[in-house]
C-alpha cells in the first residue's frame, strides 16, 4: 500500500477550486459592503448615486445664457402650464433633431441635436423656472418626464406629449 498521488492531486485541485470560489464570494461581499458604505456615509440614495454622471454633464449646461433668457421670458406667470407652453413655443421654433450631441442652448437651436441634447437643455430650463422634472432612458433614448399640479409631460425630441388630468384645462 503506497501512496495514491493522481488521487492527493484530484483532491488538491477541488481544495483549490473550492477555496478559489470562497475567495471570489469574499471579494465580491467586500466590494458591494464598501458601495454600500459609501452611499450610507454620504448619506446618498442608490439613484442619487448612480445619477451622479447625468449630474456631471449637466453642470456643462451651467452659465447659459440663453438658458438664463428663456428661463426670464417664461418665468412672467405663477402658472406651470404657461410656463411649460412658453419653454415648449422655444423647442418648437428652434429645435430641430440630427444626430449630434450638444450640452448648449444655442448650439441646440442653432444647429440641432439628438434625443439626449434636447432633453438636457430643456432639463436646465424647467429647473430654473422650479418645474420638477426627471430624466429617463429608454433602450437608450432620452426622455424627460414633466411633473406639475395639473399633470405631467412626457418630452421626447422636442415634442412635449400633454397629459393633463381630468377637469383640468389646457391652458
Amino acid at each position: 500500500m503506497g501512496i495514491n498521488y493522481t488521487k492527493i492531486k484530484r483532491v488538491t485541485k477541488k481544495i483549490d477550486a473550492i477555496l478559489s470560489l470562497i475567495f471570489l464570494i469574499i471579494g465580491i461581499i467586500g466590494f458591494v459592503g464598501i458601495f454600500y458604505g459609501y452611499i450610507i456615509l454620504n448619506n446618498l440614495r442608490i439613484t442619487e448615486f448612480l445619477v451622479v454622471p447625468v449630474q456631471n454633464i449637466m453642470a456643462k449646461t451651467s452659465n447659459d445664457p440663453l438658458v438664463d433668457s428663456i428661463v426670464d421670458s417664461c418665468n412672467i406667470t405663477n402658472s406651470s402650464i404657461k410656463k411649460i407652453r412658453c419653454v415648449e413655443n422655444y423647442f418648437d421654433e428652434y429645435y430641430f433633431y440630427n444626430k449630434r450631441v450638444t450640452f448648449d442652448a444655442k448650439d441646440l437651436f442653432n444647429n440641432g441635436g439628438d434625443c439626449k441634447s434636447s432633453v438636457y437643455v430643456a432639463k436646465k430650463i424647467l429647473d430654473g423656472l422650479n418645474i420638477k422634472s426627471s430624466l429617463k432612458t429608454l433602450d437608450g433614448h432620452e426622455i424627460l418626464i414633466i411633473d406639475f399640479q395639473d399633470g405631467f409631460i412626457i418630452f421626447s425630441n422636442g415634442e412635449f406629449e400633454w397629459n393633463l388630468y381630468e377637469g383640468d384645462t389646457n391652458e
